[in-house]
């Protein structure tokens, strides 16, 4: 494989996952309208707006110094030749102070291009994150069904390490309350509210480990306060550009499954202001929903470019 050819290669995986309904085409050729030659591209993208086809041209140098001001000036010839409508520099070190000035005067969009799995093509990437959490105080009250004679002492449970059946279904105490809760919007007003749920065919496991039917639980709640906490969000696999024009990062792969540690984490979170957020989120970041009541704990993430 020819020198840069992974490069290449890698840049277009990271388009045809940010652009799957584009035709995209690794060393193409090209008849140029000025050189009346045919001029060899590393990568082109097509894609049609309405009926007019667009033409991308990517040029990519796996380069261990920055590229100057002179190739940018080579790469515009190539695509007023070829006639394509933009232009995209991939640099694997990045760009010259002078160069970034004149591709943003030329509308040429400079890139790097990294992932994880090469050393060379690494980048330290520390995504911020943003959880807004309301948290609930909570009280459960349970009751159990019982037929005449039965022995009722035994009947106790720890709430917090509670497991609940329903049919063939075995669910812990948090995954019990989530399958309550579904659907069901909480009052955020600080009131004290009440949840009372008749339960049918429903059994959970007492301190004398028998499968015990229920009748009903009550869940007594109130909100207590909204949190708004911030961390940073490192993956172990990624696929990005990093946007030299604009200066931000365009992802088209992160690992998600390495958030879910951090998620769960409670010493590594620091409360944020509303000042301090409003400086994260002029950059691309991860916002997390969140829902602390009791036990429970429920949340969702967005990555918002």
């Amino acid at each position: 494989m020819k020198k840069g050819k992974e490069y290449e290669l890698l840049i277009e995986r990271i388009y045809k996952e940010l652009q799957g309904d584009a035709e995209i085409k690794q060393d193409d050729f090209i008849l140029g309208k000025e050189s009346g030659t045919k001029r060899q591209l590393d990568l082109t993208i097509r894609h049609k707006i309405a009926e007019t086809e667009i033409l991308i041209i990517v040029q990519a140098k796996d380069w261990k110094h920055k590229a100057d001001i002179t190739i940018v000036g080579e790469f515009i010839s190539v695509i007023r030749d070829v006639r394509g409508q933009k232009g995209i520099l991939i640099c694997k070190s990045g760009f010259t102070k002078k160069a970034i000035e004149y591709a943003k005067r030329e509308n040429i969009q400079l890139l790097s291009a990294h992932a994880a799995e090469k050393t060379d093509w690494k980048l330290e990437l520390n995504i911020p994150v943003l959880r807004f959490e309301k948290i609930f105080k909570t009280q459960y009250t349970y009751e159990f069904q019982f037929t005449t004679g039965e022995n009722q002492t035994s009947a106790h449970i720890d709430f917090n390490f509670a497991t609940f059946k329903i049919g063939e279904i075995i669910l812990q105490s948090h995954e019990f309350i989530n399958f309550l809760l579904k659907g069901i919007k909480l009052d955020s007003s600080g009131k004290r509210r009440k949840l009372i749920f008749p339960l049918k065919d429903i059994f959970c496991q007492t301190i004398d480990k028998k499968w015990t039917l229920m009748n009903q639980i009550e869940i007594e709640y109130y909100f207590e306060k909204h949190v708004i906490s911030k961390n940073n969000f490192s993956p172990s696999e990624y696929r990005v550009l990093r946007d030299y024009s604009k200066e931000h990062d365009i992802h088209s792969f992160l690992k998600w499954d390495d958030i879910i540690p951090l998620l769960q984490s409670k010493s590594s979170w620091k409360d944020v202001t509303k000042n301090k957020e409003a400086q994260i989120i002029k950059n691309p970041y991860i916002i997390v929903k969140g829902i602390s009541f009791g036990i429970f704990y429920s949340c969702s993430y967005t990555y918002l470019k």
